[in-house]
């Protein structure tokens, strides 16, 4: 008789269905659902339904049964006043509900999953085993997820992180008077879990879940805020190192004429051409980025580490070109300039409640337009499409700025172990340093006075 894996989400909205707040949720449901119906290992699934006018009705379908609600909500029931998001699928092991979890479409929705839904008190999810004739329902579901909350995992009730095997789940008895069974629905139950429930928040048993862990859950948003901050204060310190770096790299060229001959040819100061080392030097770290989007989800921490340093220096040749053609003086001021803009970017990205998600598919396109332009204005050079070019390139960079930094922190949201969240951290820093170094060199074309 093979075991069969439920398994129920829980999350409560910002906003009831129908707000602009959580409309990007609505509209991922259904191709998350899709996804999951295509998955390895899907049995089936059962959803709260709404209609076009966002609607609730209590779905009651051999899979879920008779609608129930955990008692972590306490939102409104009505059309138009329901916030709880909740779902409850059917699978045929472990493995192939973990990796549709946390790979795919859903784990992209779930990295966003901050944007639509409050910090939880409460596990966000739970997980159980059931016999091959035994549909799981709402209510069985209810008082798993309670069941977990107040007492860690068990052989009843337990997460990705901590698992049991089915014979430790064997001879348990369904939660209520057979609910689930395929000859017999609960026809009277209420819509609410009967289990005593505990104060939400209360210390639980299991420790991890306290924390942000590979369950995806978040039961104790101090913790929580901590480990974020944490986080972003990893990436800055990377960007930071990262320009000081580049800072040193582009002086000691700049200030050693023997250094500067083996990437430019140089005449009296000032740089009139590139030798082979040099066109190296520019274009390598375009060969680097290129291997780390090929190769990051193998790649090792330190082997991470290794190219963006490699990179940071690398791109120190570059600017020093700035340092040749501009004045100390303004290459300082801009450089203080853009340090100010990108502050205060950067804050608006990590605290606004608007999904940038959308902003960013636009900067992208706008992106690929500045290469392109800059590529034609190299062979046939104007002045006011460079102009144009430089004025494109502020904004944009200004926007990804506030982008990547919002993206960052919906990263975190969704990484897990250790070694995972150093190398997010560390892509995340390389976005921020590309940023600004370039909206640094746009500047300079505006603000920068020519030796």
């Amino acid at each position: 008789m093979t075991q069969r894996l439920a398994l129920m989400t829980f999350g409560i909205l910002r906003e009831p269905y129908g707000s602009a707040v959580v409309q990007g949720f609505v509209d991922a449901a259904a191709s998350v659902y899709a996804a999951a119906e295509r998955a390895p290992g899907y049995i089936a699934h059962a959803s709260m339904t709404y209609s076009e006018q966002s609607k609730f009705r209590q779905s009651y379908t051999p899979l879920g049964g008779k609608f129930a609600f955990p008692r972590f909500y306490n939102g409104g029931k009505m059309p138009g006043t329901v916030t709880s998001a909740e779902t409850l699928s059917l699978w045929t092991g472990l493995e192939p509900a973990k990796r549709f979890v946390y790979g795919g479409l859903h784990q992209q929705v779930l990295a966003k999953r901050m944007h639509w839904l409050v910090s939880p008190q409460w596990p966000t999810y739970v997980l159980w085993w059931v016999g091959p004739d035994h549909l799981p329902t709402w209510s069985e579901a209810c008082e798993r997820l309670e069941h977990l909350h107040h007492n860690g995992p068990s052989p009843r009730a337990f997460t990705f992180r901590t698992t049991f095997e089915p014979a430790q789940a064997a001879g348990l008895r369904p939660p209520s008077l057979g609910a689930g069974r395929m000859d017999k629905w609960p026809q009277d139950r209420d819509h609410r879990c009967t289990k005593p429930f505990m104060e939400i928040g209360a210390q639980m048993a299991n420790p991890n879940l306290g924390s942000f862990n590979r369950a995806g859950t978040v039961t104790d948003q101090a913790a929580y805020d901590v480990g974020l901050r944490a986080h972003m204060l990893r990436v800055y310190n990377y960007m930071a190192s990262g320009l000081a770096l580049s800072g040193i790299v582009a002086y000691a060229v700049f200030a050693s004429n023997d250094i500067a001959k083996l990437f430019f040819q140089v005449e009296g100061g000032f740089v009139v051409g590139m030798n082979l080392l040099g066109w190296i030097a520019i274009f390598a770290p375009l060969g680097l980025l290129l291997l780390v989007s090929v190769r990051a989800a193998t790649m090792s921490v330190g082997a991470v580490q290794a190219v963006y340093w490699a990179v940071t220096a690398l791109m120190g040749v570059s600017m020093s070109l700035l340092l040749f053609r501009y004045t100390g003086a303004s290459v300082f001021r801009t450089f203080f300039i853009t340090a100010a803009a990108f502050g205060a970017l950067s804050v608006f990205g990590y605290t606004t409640k608007r999904d940038l998600s959308a902003v960013g598919k636009f900067l992208f396109m706008g992106l690929i337009g500045l290469i392109l332009a800059s590529l034609v204005n190299m062979f046939w050079p104007s002045g006011t499409m460079t102009f144009i070019i430089s004025v494109a390139g502020v904004l944009i960079f200004s926007g990804l700025i506030a982008y990547d930094t919002q993206r960052i922190k919906d990263q975190y949201a969704a990484a897990w172990g250790s070694d995972t969240a150093e190398k997010v951290a560390i892509f995340g820093a390389l976005s921020l340093y590309l940023d600004f170094v370039n909206l640094f060199q746009f500047l300079m074309m505006f603000l920068g006075q020519r030796r």
